[in-house]
Formats: structure tokens, sequence, C-alpha cells
């Protein structure tokens, strides 16, 4: 799969903002809030925003590209939506945040948020983190790795409001340990 993303180049006009957003790096013990690049199309608050993910992700000599992936999230009647960005590759080191003992991902990943009415990528906020955690757990189970890695371009994840009753429901038997 490869990425949708679309390239500002830096000129006169672009203006270059940080945002915040979340990494997931295979070299760090645990996920870090860190700034990303962003190009901006116009130097108005209501510009299009434009990432570089390249400048966080390591492993550009083993693979240059980056894969990108739009997730929505619905928790209760609120939705909110992220775009990830990784390198997934055989020969990338194995990143022991996103591993679980089904399968090892391997590479780096960085989620951002995306807003509400522009559409494009904004600062990440306190409750986001826990948000994208949540997130970057389901989209790595979601990636199916044998015989080639099939890696999803859009998904949809839906949190329950309270996993403390799902978790009293599933050990009752009401519902799958799954949902959990």
């Amino acid at each position: 799969m490869g990425n949708t993303r679309i390239y500002v180049f830096p000129t006169s006009f672009t203006v270059e903002r940080h945002l915040r957003c979340r990494l997931y790096s295979s070299s760090l013990g645990k996920p870090r809030q860190v700034t990303m690049l962003t190009r901006c199309s116009d130097p108005s608050r209501k510009a299009e925003r434009f990432p570089v993910p390249e400048s966080l992700l390591d492993g550009a000599n083993v693979q240059p590209y980056v894969h990108n992936c739009c997730v929505t999230l619905h928790e209760g009647r609120h939705k909110y939506q992220f775009c990830i960005f990784f390198k997934q590759h055989c020969h990338l080191g194995a990143n022991t945040i996103l591993s679980s003992i089904d399968h090892i991902f391997r590479g780096d990943a960085v989620i951002m948020r995306i807003g509400a009415s522009a559409g494009s990528v904004v600062n990440m906020r306190a409750r986001d983190k826990s948000l994208a955690d949540f997130v970057m757990h389901r989209f790595t189970r979601s990636i199916k790795h044998y015989p080639r890695a099939k890696l999803p371009r859009a998904l949809t994840v839906v949190k329950p409001l309270s996993t403390r009753v799902n978790r009293r429901l599933a050990a009752q038997g009401h519902i799958s340990a799954e949902v959990v």
C-alpha cells in the first residue's frame, strides 16, 4: 500500500508550524508526546496543514516512504478522527510498545488528531493521549501479517463508554472478551 498524502514543498509562501502528536518509537520504551513539523498552504488559521512525518520516523535507509491510515473512533455519541503515519518492514527494529504476543510490529508510528471542522491535523489535547493509545492498540491488531502484510487505508473503531462494565459482562459471559 502506498501513501495517500499530499506533499507541500517549502517555499517562501508556505508557513511551517509544529503540532503535538504521539510517537511510538521502536527505540523508546513508552509512547511520547512530541511535536511534528507541518506545512500550511497559507498563513491564516484556517489553512490546511500538511504533516511531515519523515522528520520523526527512523529507518529511511530501509524504507524511505511512510504509510498512512485514517482512523475514526466512535465513543458513545462522540466521534474522533486520527491519522496514523507508520513504517512497517521486516528489516526494521521490533517495536515493543505496539507488539503483542500474537504478532511483532516492526517499525515506528506516529498519530495525529484530525480536527472536526477543518478536516486537517490539529494539536492533540490531554484526553487525546489515552484515545490515541487505544486506537494504536486496535490498529496494530488489524494488520494482517502473513503471507504478506495487508495494511488498512481507513479503519473505524468503536470504544465502549465504560470498560469496567464491559469487563464485568465479559466475566459473566454476556459479551466476548474481544470487546474488552
